[in-house]
């Protein structure tokens, strides 16, 4: 038998057989301490060497085998479990989750081994050493786990190696120079953008908990600050490869968690099951009290636990939780039936903007803030679809702000039926009026629009307002590009839409809607609408949405047709110095200045009286723009069409309002492709773009089109090295077939869009911008991309791993975090840089 069959064997029957004693010594045995841990937040233990050679003679990777020690520790903690309930406990049961505070499988005893000891509770663990809490979110073993136990309780810990994971730390500082600060050091908005996804993750959680384990308070918890040491790998070499001085560093690194500490703070204000324990100060203000740069001795480790078991007995020695808590305008509280399967937006909040979500955009002219509104009509629809037996969650039920992300987290973390975001709206003449109800741009879901029709239906019977769907619309179906409400965002299950209620930047809404009777009727119409659709659901069919997240995403109408305007909110809405708006072939209504861009369905809608001085560049755009204009048809079979509109604003092809404004779309295709020249070195219409097109037909492709793959690159369209690159010539297409679908593999397990910034270089444009002689862009075997999400160190991540997976994608994989890109190739052998 192999050894690696004979652990596995050694694993399983000592679980089987209860036999902790046994786990335990084959943790001994196979583990001893290492130097450094792979990722901050791991464990710093690594197998002995005997077993680490024997495993790489089996061809069995070694950082796959550290595996063993999670889940070794984990049985252990699990037959404890088992034992202590067999023993006929009847105390309270707790479910833990969380990164090595919670589990450290050797060498120091972390919280959760403190937790376990205390004889009164019943601790069943799911932690694991270097785990993140965006995978937490995604496995959702809580779920089962609190179903099993009936735990009133769950406590989390998680978000260091989100954070700082895989060298992110270097991301969040900013170069030393004499003197510098923490605050000079820290870079605020990459330590605010990286919180961000976490938390949305945290949210994610926090929401699923909350409806379908409605009795369950889950406890959470930031980290003390630890000590940077001299010539180690998370925190040590990494300041002084800077520059910057270990006390400082350390400075730096206290900023980090007390900010993070903050964020989980502002979590816990907005959902009521969730609880922030503090634990700044307990591990001590000494060096000694830890055991490396990011635990604690296990003295340290017990004077952390005390606070959060105290807080855990506290509320166990309580009244049971509610069932579910929605606050009513007046203060009191109601409790709603499970299942929650309704989730409420209030549109904005807070004090600040976040990615997705502006703290604010509609203003009243007596100073009312849409923010407020929508926040007070979201509780009074609450309400009154509690009273009528449906349950539902609000997004925010204070006033905080929440990233678009973090919106749509909470919802697919219930899986919701129905989604509806809620805002109010503004003009540019403030003289507009009207009910208006979106789904997304690019929605296919027959579910979302039907939701859209039974709100608006509502809302404009009840109000007696404008109906903006049919007077701006032939079929009554509005739609924009809402990052909110974006279907691949949300659940395959959940209908999607926008509300923008009315326009109350004029005097006389204004007036209307500071009566609580107002506001009441509009909560009326929206828990009647929804209420409606949902009566007359016969079966949740899936979605089937196309949807990619954009850089052009907006949070609202005024922020869409401010975008589209080429204005800020603020200058859009005549609050500052504003240049005239030109919107090009727009469709106007008589109460709103501001113009609408419509197209009828093709993005070839006006362009073929667009006049060119280069007729086989022309034809080629046509060309280009008729393959997208048929990409962009709603299909079940393409799940990310249109995505190819959504690039990197930098040095990308832009086609953003592709289908929307079509004078503006031949604009940019013929600022990408207007120079375009074959092989022949003379023009574009030797090019057979039909059969490049059947040949990507060839290779299934979900996530690309002609158009990103034939992208130039930036520095073709002007500067020194402006119409050297040609379109690629047919002897090298078949070259771009392994690593456009190696590409194809990254974008669908990122879920999230893909944008390609370089594929085929002609000799003469590669020299021009500096490419090496052996490049494989002159073969078209290469690709340089970036992503609209995450991290360079995420995204190097994936593509090795999907590299390893399959032979055919063996090749160079290069990591460029300074230009935040990405190149791939499929050369046949492997490469790193």
């Amino acid at each position: 038998m192999s050894l690696v069959a004979d652990i596995n064997a050694r694993i399983q029957v000592a679980t089987d057989q209860n036999d902790s004693e046994a786990l335990n010594q084959l943790l001994q045995e196979l583990y001893q301490q290492g130097q450094d841990a792979e990722r901050p937040y791991d464990a710093a233990i690594e197998l002995k060497p005997e077993y680490r050679d024997e495993l790489a003679a089996e061809g069995f990777e070694s950082d796959a085998a550290l595996n063993w020690a999670n889940r070794i520790a984990r049985s252990r903690r699990l037959v404890d479990y088992r034992v202590k309930m067999l023993t006929g406990f009847s105390g309270p049961q707790i479910v833990s989750e969380g990164d090595s505070w919670f589990q450290y499988p050797l060498l120091l005893s972390d919280i959760i081994d403190n937790f376990i000891a205390q004889n009164d509770l019943a601790t069943y663990s799911l932690g694991a050493a270097g785990d993140l809490v965006e995978h937490m979110a995604i496995r959702r073993e809580y779920h089962r786990a609190l179903g099993t136990t009936g735990a009133r309780v769950m406590v989390l810990s998680g978000g260091g190696n989100d954070l700082l994971g895989d060298g992110r730390l270097f991301d969040l500082l900013r170069p030393y120079h004499s003197g510098a600060t923490a605050d000079d050091l820290l870079d605020m908005p990459s330590l605010q953008a990286a919180s961000q996804q976490i938390l949305g993750y945290y949210a994610r959680i926090l929401a699923d908990v909350r409806m379908n384990h409605p009795g369950v308070m889950i406890f959470g918890h930031g980290y003390d600050t630890p000590f940077p040491r001299k010539g180690k790998k998370h925190f040590g070499k990494p300041f002084e490869k800077a520059g910057i001085p270990l006390p400082v560093g350390r400075d730096v690194i206290r900023m980090i968690v007390e900010y993070f500490r903050e964020r989980l703070v502002d979590l816990a204000d907005q959902f009521p099951n969730f609880r922030f324990v503090d634990l700044t100060g307990t591990v001590g203000e000494h060096p000694n009290s830890w055991f490396d740069e990011l635990h604690p001795q296990d003295t340290g480790f017990a004077k952390a636990t005390e606070p959060l078991l105290s807080a855990v007995r506290t509320h166990l020695d309580g009244p049971a939780s509610p069932l579910f808590e929605s606050a009513d305008p007046d203060g009191t509280a109601t409790a709603s039936p499970a299942p929650v399967r309704i989730v409420l937006d209030p549109g904005h909040g807070g004090t600040a903007s976040v990615s997705g979500s502006s703290w604010n955009n509609a203003l009243g002219p007596g100073g009312s803030l849409e923010k407020t509104w929508t926040l007070d009509v979201a509780k009074r629809t609450g309400k009154r679809l509690a009273a009528r037996g449906l349950g539902a969650v609000l997004t925010r039920s204070n006033d905080v702000n929440l990233t678009s992300e973090s919106r749509r987290n909470i919802a697919r973390a219930i899986e919701a039926e129905v989604f509806v975001s809620i805002h109010f709206n503004a003009s540019t003449g403030h003289n507009a009026q009207g009910t208006e109800t979106y789904v997304h741009t690019r929605s296919g879901s027959a579910r979302s629009i039907r939701l859209m029709r039974h709100v608006q239906a509502a809302m404009v019977s009840a109000l007696g307002l404008t109906d903006r769907n049919r007077t701006r619309t032939h079929d009554g179906v509005l739609r924009g590009s809402f990052g909110v409400i974006r279907e691949s965002g949300h659940s395959a299950l959940t209908a999607a839409c926008l509300l923008e209620v009315s326009f109350m930047d004029r005097i006389d809404e204004e007036n209307r809607i500071r009566q609580d009777s107002y506001r009441d009727r509009i909560a009326e119409a929206l828990a009647t609408g929804i209420q409606t659709f949902m009566a007359g659901e016969t079966g949740l069919e899936s979605n089937m949405a196309i949807s990619a997240e954009e850089p052009g995403d907006h949070e609202d109408a005024i922020a869409e047709h401010a975008a589209r305007a080429g204005l800020t909110v603020t200058q859009y809405l005549g609050f500052a110095e504003a240049r005239p708006i030109q919107v090009a072939d727009a469709e106007s209504t008589a109460d709103d200045s501001r113009g609408q861009g419509h197209a009828d369905g093709s993005v070839l809608a006006n362009w073929e009286t667009a006049d060119t001085s280069d007729r086989a560049a022309a034809d080629l755009v046509d060309q280009i723009a008729r393959d997208l204009a048929r990409h962009h048809q709603v299909s079940v079979s393409d799940p990310d069409a249109g995505e190819d509109r959504f690039l990197d604003a930098a040095q990308a092809l832009i086609l953003s309002g592709a289908d929307q404004d079509a004078r503006s779309d031949r604009t940019v295709l013929e600022r990408a492709f207007g120079n375009a020249r074959s092989d022949d070195g003379l023009e574009s219409a030797s090019f057979d773009f039909g059969a490049f097109r059947d040949f990507l037909d060839s290779l299934n492709l979900r996530h690309f089109t002609a158009a990103e793959l034939l992208f130039l690159g930036n520095s073709n369209q002007s500067g020194p090295c402006a119409a050297r690159n040609l379109l690629p010539p047919r002897d090298v297409w078949n070259n771009l077939a392994a690593t456009a679908c190696m590409l194809d593999e990254i974008r669908n397990l990122l879920g999230c869009p893909v944008y390609i910034l370089s594929g085929y270089r002609s000799p003469a444009y590669n020299r021009c911008i500096g490419g090496k002689s052996t490049s494989g862009h002159l073969r078209f075997n290469a690709l340089d991309w970036t992503a609209a999400e995450g991290s360079v160190a995420e995204w190097h991540r994936v593509a090795t791993e999907i590299r390893a997976q399959r032979p055919e994608f063996n090749g160079g994989i290069g990591r460029y975090d300074t230009g935040r890109f990405i190149h791939i190739d499929t050369r046949g052998s492997r490469a790193d840089w």
